[in-house]
């Protein structure tokens, strides 16, 4: 099981935009925590070490005290983007996640979920060729994961 992921289609041209594009998204749908700090964790986070892991996926996160959630924001990027991947390839799937930090183990678990989906090439193009959130949460649903 993944959890809640929501799925944007976005236009973004650079790693900062596209952050604070699915930072944005996941604000709204709770703006208690400040934007501010969480965006400059993701970009502190993003200088030490990028976390674009190859094969056009990145996986920008953010670990918070007292968030009492997690939220996953999933970007696809029709036209990829600079991430500074270790491959060098453009980032065209974006899976944005900002958790508790009392929720590592979950976290570390959902990600090593989305690391084996996301390791299949057809299934990385299936998403990013995808027309819909709704075809995308089948590709999940198909293979395993769960969006709910």
């Amino acid at each position: 099981m993944i959890g809640k992921m929501n799925i944007h289609f976005i236009r973004e041209k650079s790693k900062e935009d596209v952050i604070k594009n699915l930072l944005r998204h996941a604000y709204f749908k709770k703006p208690s925590f400040d934007f501010d700090e969480v965006y400059n964790k993701i970009l502190q986070r993003e200088s030490l070490m990028s976390t674009g892991i190859g094969k056009g996926v990145a996986i920008p996160h953010a670990g918070l005290m007292d968030f009492d959630e997690m939220m996953i924001e999933m970007g696809i990027l029709r036209e990829g983007v600079e991430w500074n991947s270790f491959d060098k390839e453009p980032v065209k799937i974006v899976i944005l996640v900002v958790f508790d930090m009392e929720m590592r183990n979950e976290y570390l678990k959902i990600m090593g979920k989305i690391n084996e989906i996301l390791r299949e090439e057809e299934t990385r193009m299936k998403i990013i060729n995808a027309r819909s959130r709704e075809e995308v949460e089948e590709i999940f649903s198909n293979i395993g994961g769960s969006n709910s």
